[in-house]
């Protein structure tokens, strides 16, 4: 990602743990920051 200038996020610790299929995500390469937006329980109602 880096050669072609395109923003990344990677290693997130327990990422697997915390992240669950269905979740909302807001991925900020830029920062290197992962923030959920919505769990995947409230989003699957809508």
């Amino acid at each position: 990602a880096r050669e072609f200038g395109l923003p990344a996020v990677v290693n997130v610790r327990d990422a697997m743990r915390l992240i669950a299929d269905g979740d909302r995500l807001r991925v900020d390469g830029n920062a290197g920051r992962v923030i959920r937006i919505e769990p995947a329980r409230a989003a699957a109602k809508q």
